[in-house]
């Protein structure tokens, strides 16, 4: 009987482990990453593990901060001139 607690102790660790891996784990990322951008920093990747997700917003994150990067030069550009 002590061995089949151990087992179902174990798959629940695992399971919740692989939850956090594959659903919690990433939404941290993005969160880190947009502190980052906030800050006006330019993160070292845009990458996120996890769920598909996750990983499409990491990329919209990257497209909005280049095209916030274009829009300062030209504003940079203009104040310039």
């Amino acid at each position: 009987m002590l061995w089949w607690i151990a087992i179902t102790a174990s798959l629940f660790v695992l399971g919740a482990w692989l939850f956090r891996r594959r659903w919690i784990h990433p939404w941290q990322e993005l969160e880190r990453l947009v502190r980052q951008i906030e800050r006006t920093e330019q993160p070292k990747t845009f990458l996120v593990s996890g769920n598909r997700h996750a990983w499409r917003i990491g990329t919209a994150l990257e497209q909005i901060l280049t095209r916030r990067q274009e829009l300062d030069r030209e504003l940079a550009k203009g104040n310039a001139e």
